[in-house]
């Protein structure tokens, strides 16, 4: 009676699947050929995209304000918000609308970007399918008041598709580091200047956005001590003029009546010239304030000619499409032995 030998046939059935992946190595070689020539011809039909960068941070460094000074922050209005709220407001703003409205209808080379961009990234068979009857529409005027429906409705349909990530070959990114509090924007398309104009656009914007609103309420209180401290220092100035011209009309000699008229208009100069000297302080203060307080973006990096060309590599793509369809065809290969000896048992 024989005993079976696991060991012996677990190397006699080894042996024989590599007899029969040999006997069959044309489609193995055929397998890695294919694999090579997929790689080849996905690096060649896919376009090459440039990428578009600009990292920055908000730098808000406040000087040291304190007892009085804190009084006058919150006299003109300003409002502290701790950096994760700022941030988070950056973020809204970067991927608002507003901000792709602005963009899109901005000049470049001679024409808007919008239609550049439909142009360059050859967005036409697209927006045929998003809304047919937009496919040939162009915006003729950059104005958000002189513009017609049928721009308006053009405008929805390409920042919805920026925004759902719905175009080819382009995309845009906003991105924070929370550990060193850098943002990033980033872009890739087709064009390199329109890459990099759009980027840049997208920096300005938001630089010149977040510092208007956040500076908008204590700039309208400063703006408003300074019509009163204008206002102040014009009665002053009519107040000292009438009592210069009272005194020379009377060469400084006065009835009981005239000495009266006489205290009463140095009076008002006095009360005037006392309120004249606090709104002035008042308004440094404030413009002190302002000037320290107001945050703005420190530019760190930005897209600089030429930009990095992102374009998949023959040299890495060839071997990695011969490795896998190699795989795929051995697997085949071994299922087609192990079907064969199954059927003939």
């Amino acid at each position: 009676m024989s005993t079976a030998n696991p060991v012996k046939d677990t190397i006699t059935a080894v042996r024989d699947y590599l007899g029969y992946i040999l006997r069959h190595w044309m489609w193995l070689l055929l397998a890695v050929i294919i694999g090579a020539m997929g790689g080849w011809l996905y690096c060649k039909l896919t376009a090459t995209q440039y990428k578009a960068t600009q990292t920055f941070f908000l730098n808000n460094e406040e000087v040291g304000v304190q007892n009085g000074l804190q009084g006058v922050l919150g006299a003109v209005g300003w409002e502290y918000s701790d950096e994760d709220q700022k941030i988070e407001k950056i973020k809204v703003i970067a991927q608002s609308d507003r901000l792709w409205t602005a963009i899109l209808l901005q000049d470049h080379q001679g024409d808007f970007l919008a239609n550049q961009l439909i142009d360059q990234q050859n967005l036409t068979g697209d927006i045929r399918k998003w809304q047919g009857d937009l496919a040939n529409h162009r915006l003729t005027t950059n104005k958000e008041e002189d513009l017609s429906e049928d721009d308006r409705r053009l405008l929805n349909v390409l920042i919805s598709a920026i925004k759902g990530d719905l175009i080819d070959d382009f995309s845009y990114g906003f991105f924070h580091d929370k550990k060193s509090g850098l943002m990033k924007i980033e872009l890739r398309g087709l064009d390199e200047m329109l890459s990099t104009d759009i980027c840049s656009s997208i920096y300005a914007f938001l630089s010149e956005f977040y510092i208007e609103k956040t500076v908008e309420r204590p700039s309208k209180t400063l703006r408003v001590l300074q019509e009163r401290q204008d206002s102040v220092g014009q009665k002053l100035a009519a107040a000292e003029a009438q009592l210069a011209s009272y005194d020379s009309k009377n060469l400084s000699l006065w009835s009981p009546s005239d000495k009266y008229k006489r205290d009463r208009l140095a009076r008002e100069v006095g009360i005037l010239s006392v309120a004249y000297g606090e709104t002035i302080k008042n308004v440094q203060l404030a413009e002190f304030v302002l000037q320290n307080t107001t945050p703005y973006f420190q530019e760190v990096d930005g897209p600089r000619s030429p930009l990095p060309r992102l374009k998949p590599s023959i040299v890495k793509w060839m071997p990695v499409g011969a490795f896998f369809a190699g795989c795929l065809a051995l697997l085949m290969l071994i299922l087609s032995k192990f079907v064969s000896d199954a059927m003939s048992s």
